[in-house]
């Protein structure tokens, strides 16, 4: 039977009162914990809970206002309406609001501990990264393009909550039934669902989070399959790779990440094996990022790329690595601390380049190598390289310019194990599949080395022109250029000498700082035992470097609990290496 427009408007009317009515009888937050069907253990060593908490679904509910607990497994993300007509419950959209999710254990834990989850180096690059967890949960896709609402049935919308410790993976988003209508960008949005949200949405309470998360295989039809429409919305400690936008929307793209007119803040996080498809008339821009701003809603972009490896993505349109679309005159896109390699710009013509600035933008201490069309493009000189950029500038002059190195190549700055495969490439099941590019892009490794880092050696940023400086709050400032690198390892030198990139070459870490001598402490059943230790501060570290936890020793024996895994203990400037089994 046909439905009259006048009765699909009255179903649709009819939907959101009944999903108004489901959200207003969930006031009270809770805390549920989730396990796939099959698993009978998982949450159950966990005390303090009740059965109804415990939810053993593949589909799981999400209910915006509640905090979720995954255990390993797969699921797909789902949320439901009554159907107005059928009277059934029918998906709809998830929207994450102001709830939390977390992923990434076991299921066998007797508390709750996200600095506990079990890490291991997954992708063989000899870095055990944060977002690498042992215990892995999937958030998986395949659902319909629309749901009864006329929404579009995105996998998740993080509108002032969190999203931490989980896979994203396999699902392709095009936002409309009509193939001439998939322009749509964000499969995953943190902020609110609007391409140009309006300014009053711009505020913290309707910001998203993205943490400790993989991106993997997330397409999306028009621009970024992650779309952040909130200036203080954050995506931290994450991988990206394999996504790509499809080039549906003209003058569009972000083979992984697309932040709109308000901007957002990316950091600590590696982009590699993305890409920017071309559709037509201008497509294909920025193989890992794009930012734009709409200059009829707000001329200033807010977007912070911060402590980021990108590699080996590629554009078929401009900016093999990143393009910003700025407006004259106007605060744009602050690039910093960066390591840009290996990129790959597709289109032909002069003046093409791996970073793509256009109007204004601001790139400093970062390295960009390795693209065969260019390292920086300068669109206007509105855009602003302070110093310490190495890479070919093409285009424009930099301003101010002082301390650009050009000419080099990836090859020359000494990293550990870097890819020498230029620009995207599949994965197992594409077409264009060859596994030793695939292995050797997800093995590579941009830890610099320390006699060919490069350095901050002078104060240009802070002479910023005006734009910058209209907005302290925002603008990272150089005397505050992040002391640390991705994994969280200090950087060395003063304010003006700190070495540049994402990754510290590792003789920088704390741990390696600390006189190597000998500690009372040893794998244990649990976890690691110290002994007569009482009253002093333990630290423990990841093999690679990272903080894990600092814990006031108590009693004099004591034992830490720990994953399985490789740690370095750290007491009162004595260090032991230790094997939990």
């Amino acid at each position: 039977m046909k439905i009259s427009t006048q009765q699909l408007v009255s179903r649709v009317k009819s939907v959101a009162f009944v999903s108004l009515l489901a959200a207003s009888a969930h006031l009270t937050a809770g805390t549920f914990y989730v396990r796939p069907v099959g698993d009978a253990t998982s949450w159950s060593a966990l005390t303090g809970i009740t059965p109804e908490q415990i939810i053993t679904s593949d589909a799981p509910e999400i209910v915006s206002t509640d905090t979720y607990y995954f255990a390993k497994g797969t699921y797909v993300l789902t949320a439901t309406a009554i159907d107005p007509v059928t009277t059934l419950p029918t998906p709809i959209a998830p929207k994450l609001t102001t709830g939390l999710i977390y992923g990434g254990f076991s299921g066998l834990e007797t508390t709750i501990d996200l600095a506990q989850r079990a890490l291991s180096d997954k992708d063989g690059n000899g870095i055990v990264e944060p977002w690498e967890f042992t215990n892995e949960t999937i958030f998986k896709g395949a659902v319909p393009a629309n749901d009864i609402t006329g929404s579009a049935k995105r996998m998740l919308t993080v509108t002032g909550g969190e999203v931490n410790g989980v896979t994203f993976f396999d699902f392709y988003y095009f936002g409309d039934l009509l193939p001439t209508a998939v322009a749509y960008p964000g499969a995953i949005i943190l902020g609110v669902v609007s391409t140009f949200p309006a300014l009053a949405d711009d505020v913290v309470e309707k910001a998203g989070k993205m943490i400790c998360c993989t991106v993997r295989k997330i397409k999306a039809g028009g621009m970024g399959p992650i779309m952040l429409t909130n200036q203080y919305s954050l995506v931290d400690k994450c991988l990206f790779e394999e996504c790509s936008t499809e080039g549906l929307n003209p003058n569009g793209g972000g083979g992984a990440i697309y932040t709109n007119n308000l901007g957002g803040k990316i950091k600590n996080s590696v982009l590699r094996n993305n890409l920017a498809k071309f559709g037509g008339s201008n497509s294909g821009r920025g193989g890992a990022i794009w930012a734009g701003t709409n200059t009829l809603i707000n001329p200033e972009n807010n977007t912070i790329v911060e402590n980021c490896l990108i590699y080996n993505n590629t554009a078929a349109g401009y900016g093999g690595a990143l393009r910003f679309d700025g407006v004259a005159n106007k605060r744009g896109i602050e690039v910093i601390n960066c390591t840009m390699a290996n990129n790959l710009t597709q289109a032909s013509g002069a003046g093409l380049a791996s970073v793509e600035l256009i109007q204004s933008g601001l790139i400093a201490n970062s390295i960009v190598v390795g693209d065969t069309k260019g390292e920086i493009r300068f669109h206007a000189a509105n855009n602003f390289a302070a110093s310490n950029i190495v890479g070919e500038l093409v285009g424009m002059a930099a301003s101010p310019g002082t301390d650009m190195v050009s000419g080099k190549l990836v090859a020359d700055l000494g990293f550990k194990s870097p890819t020498s495969f230029n620009g995207n490439i599949g994965s197992p099941g594409d077409d264009f599949f060859d596994q030793a590019s695939y292995d050797e892009i997800r093995k590579a490794n941009f830890t610099i080395n320390s006699a060919t880092s490069p350095a901050v050696t002078t104060a240009a940023l802070n002479s910023l022109p005006t734009e910058y400086t209209v907005n302290a709050a925002l603008l990272i400032p150089y005397t505050t250029v992040p002391t640390t690198d991705l994994m969280g390892v200090s950087r060395t030198g003063g304010a003006y000498s700190r070495t540049i990139g994402a990754y510290q070459f590792t003789g920088a870490t704390a741990v390696k700082q600390i006189n190597d001598s000998e500690l009372n402490a040893y794998a244990g059943d649990g976890g690691i035992v110290v002994n007569n230790l009482s009253g002093k501060v333990l630290s423990l570290f990841s093999v690679s470097g990272q903080l894990i936890k600092t814990i006031s020793i108590e009693s004099n024996q004591m034992t830490i609990p720990a994953n399985k895994g490789f740690y370095l203990v750290s007491v009162a400037n004595k260090v032991a290496k230790i094997v939990v089994r």
